[in-house]
């Protein structure tokens, strides 16, 4: 199994977004098309997201997948469908310690690979650096981190030139 871990502000809530959709305010939540269309390119072989943004503690899963889907997204959430919460990690290595307990929990096999992707520079463990795809908020996930995300993935380059 494959698992997108899925930041969304940065990732696909952006300033590029709510630009080009005339959205006033992040309360808008425009999400980008073409982003979301990158990931449904990288969700394939039985692929399954994971939602590790703060998203996940405002929203249910049915409100998330309804909002991303209104966007394009092909994708299907991993039955535990975001990372947990924990409130006694300190702040500046909350989100990789989350992603590691979501995966102590939830054994993806011995060739299962996963990416992460968001635009923040938490504190990643040496293992996570590896697996880690940071985009620039503003702009959200462009072509080079389509593909640095879509070869951690598949193990190799899919995408050529067209």
């Amino acid at each position: 199994m494959k698992i997108i871990f899925l930041d969304i502000d940065g990732v696909l809530c952006t300033t590029r977004a709510h630009v080009a959709t005339g959205s006033h305010g992040f309360m808008m939540k425009a999400l980008d098309r073409e982003g979301v269309g990158l990931l449904n390119r990288m969700a394939i072989d039985s692929t399954k997201f994971v939602l590790s943004s703060t998203w996940r503690n405002i929203f249910s899963q049915e409100w998330m997948e309804d909002h991303l889907r209104r966007h394009g997204w092909t994708g299907e959430f991993h039955e535990d469908w975001r990372t947990p919460h924990n409130p006694m990690i300190s702040h500046p290595d909350r989100r990789p310690d989350e992603i590691a307990e979501w995966l102590s929990k939830n054994p993806i096999g011995d060739k299962g690979q996963y990416v992460i992707l968001d635009d923040d520079a938490w504190n990643w463990s040496l293992e996570q650096q590896n697996h880690v795809v940071r985009t620039i908020f503003d702009n959200g996930i462009m072509w080079e981190d389509f593909l640095k995300a879509d070869k951690i993935l598949h193990g190799h380059e899919r995408w050529g030139l067209f």
